[in-house]
Protein backbone atom coordinates (compact mmCIF):
# COMPACT_ATOMS: atom_id res chain seq x y z
CA UNK A 1 0.00 0.00 0.00
CA UNK A 2 1.18 3.27 -1.10
CA UNK A 3 1.31 6.01 2.15
CA UNK A 4 0.71 9.58 1.66
CA UNK A 5 2.44 12.06 4.06
CA UNK A 6 0.04 14.59 5.69
CA UNK A 7 0.52 17.80 7.47
CA UNK A 8 -0.61 16.91 11.15
CA UNK A 9 -2.54 19.98 11.81
CA UNK A 10 -4.81 18.26 8.81
CA UNK A 11 -5.45 15.50 10.68
CA UNK A 12 -6.44 17.08 14.04
CA UNK A 13 -3.79 17.34 15.73
CA UNK A 14 -2.99 20.76 17.66
CA UNK A 15 0.05 21.40 16.44
CA UNK A 16 -0.01 24.83 15.02
CA UNK A 17 1.44 27.49 16.49
CA UNK A 18 -1.61 29.31 17.94
CA UNK A 19 -1.87 25.65 19.61
CA UNK A 20 -5.10 24.67 17.26
CA UNK A 21 -5.59 22.76 14.15
CA UNK A 22 -7.37 22.91 10.75
CA UNK A 23 -8.86 19.52 10.36
CA UNK A 24 -9.83 18.96 6.70
CA UNK A 25 -12.90 17.58 5.74
CA UNK A 26 -12.30 16.63 2.37
CA UNK A 27 -13.54 13.24 1.47
CA UNK A 28 -10.92 12.04 -0.56
CA UNK A 29 -8.14 12.41 2.62
CA UNK A 30 -10.88 10.59 4.84
CA UNK A 31 -11.16 7.58 2.98
CA UNK A 32 -7.60 7.34 2.95
CA UNK A 33 -7.40 7.83 6.21
CA UNK A 34 -9.81 4.81 6.76
CA UNK A 35 -7.94 2.57 4.48
CA UNK A 36 -4.34 3.77 6.86
CA UNK A 37 -2.65 5.12 4.18
CA UNK A 38 -2.00 8.33 5.75
CA UNK A 39 1.64 9.90 8.19
CA UNK A 40 0.82 12.50 9.64
CA UNK A 41 3.87 14.39 9.72
CA UNK A 42 4.40 18.24 11.63
CA UNK A 43 7.64 20.00 10.33
CA UNK A 44 7.72 22.43 12.47
CA UNK A 45 7.51 20.31 15.54
CA UNK A 46 9.51 17.93 14.11
CA UNK A 47 12.32 20.66 13.92
CA UNK A 48 12.79 21.34 17.70
CA UNK A 49 9.22 24.30 17.36
CA UNK A 50 7.28 24.73 20.67
CA UNK A 51 3.17 24.77 20.82
CA UNK A 52 2.21 27.55 21.11
CA UNK A 53 4.72 29.39 19.15
CA UNK A 54 4.96 33.07 18.21
CA UNK A 55 3.41 32.96 14.39
CA UNK A 56 5.67 33.39 11.56
CA UNK A 57 5.02 35.41 9.00
CA UNK A 58 6.16 38.35 6.69
CA UNK A 59 4.32 41.83 7.89
CA UNK A 60 3.23 44.25 5.77
CA UNK A 61 4.67 42.72 2.00
CA UNK A 62 8.22 43.33 3.59
CA UNK A 63 9.85 40.80 1.54
CA UNK A 64 12.32 38.15 2.33
CA UNK A 65 15.02 40.67 2.68
CA UNK A 66 13.98 42.44 5.53
CA UNK A 67 13.24 39.39 7.32
CA UNK A 68 16.77 38.22 6.39
CA UNK A 69 18.13 41.81 7.96
CA UNK A 70 16.54 41.13 10.90
CA UNK A 71 13.81 43.86 10.10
Amino acid sequence: MERILVSACLMGRRVRYDGGAKTSSDQRLAAWRREGRLVAFCPEVQGGLPVPRPAAEIEGGAGGAAVLDGR
